[in-house]
């Protein structure tokens, strides 16, 4: 709504009309680009299958929310979670099966979240998950939660349970790894967990530290 206003009674003639009626279409093009810009942005930045973050989400959000736990002195924890065999269940039952299945995770992982929390698709069937302040304590019995609520999850589709692997790490206010080292040792620890086994939850603080 775009409104003008005058003290004196006909102040307005045709020609102001039509000058109105210019500016409001320039007005409402600029509003209409920004929120066709918000819709892209917000499609790039949410998988259209799982409606969880996207990787790029998760390298934007994630690298900022890494930096402000730095400045703040701030404990922060990050997982990987990688569904066991999937590729398996591709192949037996289908992609259609798989789309389902990579739902139901999704939806598990995030239940077992907070609100300050960011949670992303960062593969095939491969997620990552930030925590704020968090610790190694607090992350490790997040992933337990989350690992044990996914085997439980009942898959119609596949007429059994599927399981994942988790990998902890964290970070201390001292670090000075950097984000995508953090994130790195993550990943170190889940393929730890699918050596040791598939279906455990397995903690790397990097050199020098202990759970906290």
């Amino acid at each position: 709504l775009m409104t003008t206003d005058s003290t004196r009674r006909g102040a307005y003639d045709e020609a102001h009309l039509r000058l109105a009626a210019t500016i409001a279409d320039h007005i409402a093009i600029a509003l209409e680009n920004a929120r066709l810009h918000d819709s892209t942005y917000q499609m790039a930045m949410t998988d259209a299958l799982t409606d969880v973050g996207t990787r790029r989400r998760f390298q934007v959000e994630g690298r900022f929310l890494y930096e402000a736990a730095q400045r703040k002195d701030q404990t922060i924890a990050a997982m990987m979670i990688d569904i066991d065999h999937f590729k398996a269940v591709n192949a037996r039952f289908g992609p259609a099966v798989g789309d389902a299945v990579l739902k139901r995770v999704a939806e598990a992982c995030g239940s077992d979240l907070r609100g300050s929390d960011l949670l992303a698709r960062y593969g095939g069937e491969e997620f990552v998950v930030l925590l704020p302040e968090s610790g190694a304590r607090e992350a490790a019995a997040t992933a337990e939660r989350m690992r044990r609520r996914i085997e439980s999850l009942p898959h119609p589709g596949i007429g059994g349970a599927v399981t994942v692997s988790i990998g902890v790490a964290w970070a201390t206010p001292d670090d000075t790894e950097g984000f995508d080292t953090f994130i790195q040792r993550a990943d170190e620890a889940l393929y730890q967990a699918k050596d040791e086994g598939r279906n455990r939850v397995v903690l790397n603080g990097g050199p020098d530290q202990t759970p906290s």
